[in-house]
């Protein structure tokens, strides 16, 4: 696909509306069909090239409106591409040609010219070639795009790519380069795209890039590239915006790293085994505004090492080791639009540590070990105030300690509920036998008769429960309600009136004994299985009032009143 957009730019939209497909069917010889415009994909055997190339001829001579620009060739059986084969394509008016076979380990001196004067793309990929074929390329002065990937090239020295100097994008990904020489590149003098990944180059083959001087985009994934990221690792390219350095082994980012790419905006370190970013680390990446860290091993990040980052809007920083979040790393980040800090060892974020990021619209921390108490308060106004987040990346925000909070979405807790410990709730469950089976509910047939909960609840009598939004604390000040441990403790009872179980939730009833014009308000519940230890259950009144209990969610269908 990556000749198509050269190939088919040439092409008006009227011209597209009367296009005809030049279809071949010469079993086994050669078989044609298209599936876009202008566009013939063929697989045949070492006599197809000559048959396609008749057949073209033959077609345009009928019909105008049959021109191919692209013809992608799957051969059988084919070693060496031999100069006569490729001939036949002559005058037939060519833009893009791809051949494979899995099996081309040689291409004829000269093998392209006969269609030197109109290609603009060719590709080679997916064959054994040992080394690039110069001699075949060397008269393609038209040559915009090439492919040579999945070959296996050792090795680029100084003449490999003589007499295609108009080449922009050069594709040599996953072959087993291990060394290019110094002055490889030199000759492509407007190359702009190289795609190298998957080989076996070390930092030192890095050097050869410098006479790529207006590269813009360069791929070095998968590589064997180790040890630090330094300011030179890579050399000077003023133009490039995107760098690929994942699946590497870089150990940790120096100060001041690649100090010579300061128009670099997209950065990728995915999958490398950093553990260390230095102060003052991308110090000369100002223009940054996506930067990819995620697995590797990096445990903390300093305020320093990302300050210079003032126009970064992604942040991937997931699968690593990081164990808290603090205002520090992201106050100088005003431009991030997403965070990514999902399967880390986070237990804590600091109150206020996202305060300058109420833009986000993504921002994941699931599977990280929350732990819900005091320090948590300002994450969980954060979450509940910020407007862009989804649900979903809202919800995964999710307690993992302590155990009361087990399971919680940390966007339902107040402040009062993240620093309870629930110490102060005295709850007794008086039952008519000390051993009612909590595991009757999954069953559709509960007996609920004469069933009490002698619960101490909490009473306001300007209390009223919310209908919309979660942020306790904000509606308890707007209604000057005081905090829980300043509220009375009522003696009244709270009386099971149904439960019933749909296969998804559990749904309870309950009503208050005796009856009263207060309203009330729920801070806990203590329930347990038979012979199983309490657990405390943080009730919610904002709705939907849903609090989850060891995998199962509890909904109740009235409000509490």
């Amino acid at each position: 696909m990556w000749l198509v957009g050269a190939v088919l730019c040439v092409l008006t939209q009227s011209a597209i509306a009367q296009w005809r497909c030049p279809g071949l069917s010469a079993r086994p010889a050669a078989e044609c069909s298209c599936d876009l415009p202008h566009t013939l994909r063929c697989t045949g055997d070492h006599t197809a090239l000559q048959i396609i190339g008749r057949h073209l001829r033959e077609q345009r001579a009928r019909n105008k409106n049959t021109a191919v620009s692209l013809l992608d060739c799957a051969l059988r059986g084919v070693s060496a591409l031999p100069s006569a084969s490729v001939a036949e394509l002559a005058g037939v008016g060519l833009h893009g040609l791809v051949i494979s076979s899995g099996d081309i380990r040689r291409v004829q001196q000269g093998a392209f010219n006969s269609v030197a004067t109109t290609l603009l793309a060719l590709g080679l990929p997916n064959n054994q070639l040992p080394s690039v074929p110069t001699e075949a390329l060397t008269r393609l002065w038209n040559l915009d795009r090439l492919d040579l990937s999945n070959n296996k090239i050792h090795t680029l020295d100084s003449n490999s790519f003589k007499g295609i100097q108009n080449l922009t994008y050069l594709d040599i990904s996953d072959n087993q380069l291990t060394d290019i020489s110094i002055d490889a590149f030199k000759p492509l003098i407007k190359l702009t795209v190289l795609r190298l990944r998957g080989n076996l180059l070390k930092v030192g083959a890095l050097v050869s890039l410098k006479e790529a001087h207006l590269l813009r985009d360069l791929d070095l994934s998968s590589n064997a590239l180790e040890g630090p990221l330094g300011p030179s690792t890579v050399p000077s390219l003023s133009f490039l915006t995107n760098l690929q350095l994942s699946d590497n082994t870089f150990a940790s980012i120096r100060r001041g790293a690649l100090s010579g790419l300061t128009n670099l905006t997209h950065l990728n370190l995915h999958n490398n085994q950093i553990d260390v970013l230095e102060d003052y680390a991308f110090r000369h990446l100002t223009n940054l505004t996506h930067l990819d860290l995620s697995h590797n091993e990096i445990v903390a990040v300093s305020g320093a090492s990302l300050a210079q980052l003032i126009n970064l809007e992604q942040l991937d920083l997931s699968h690593n080791f990081l164990r808290s979040l603090s205002a520090e790393p992201l106050k100088s980040l005003r431009s991030l639009t997403e965070l990514y800090l999902h399967d880390n060892d986070i237990s804590m974020i600091d109150d206020g540590a996202l305060a300058l990021h109420k833009d986000l619209g993504r921002f994941t921390i699931e599977d990280n070990p929350l732990n819900c108490d005091c320090l948590m308060a300002g994450f969980a106004r954060w979450l509940r105030e910020v407007n862009k987040l989804s649900l979903s990346d809202k919800s995964a925000a999710v307690c993992a300690t302590p155990p009361h909070l087990e399971g919680a979405l940390i966007s339902r807790l107040s402040k009062n509920k993240l620093c309870d410990d629930f110490d102060h709730i005295d709850v007794k469950v008086e039952r008519k036998n000390d051993n009612y089976d909590f595991n009757k509910v999954f069953e559709n047939a509960i007996d609920v008769e004469n069933k009490y909960v002698d619960l101490e609840a909490t009473v306001q009598d300007a209390y009223i429960d919310r209908q919309d939004g979660l942020n306790d604390d904000v509606y308890d000040e707007e209604l000057d309600v005081p905090s829980e441990e300043d509220l009375p403790i009522s003696k009244s009872q709270v009386r099971l009136l149904d439960a019933l179980f749909d296969d998804e939730e559990v749904h309870l009833s309950w009503s208050v004994e005796p009856p009263s014009a207060r309203k009330f308000r729920c801070t806990g519940v203590t329930v347990s299985r038979s012979g199983g230890l309490p657990k405390h259950v943080a009730c919610h009144r904002a709705a939907p009032a849903n609090v989850v209990l060891r995998g199962l969610k509890i909904d109740p269908t009235e409000q509490y009143a």
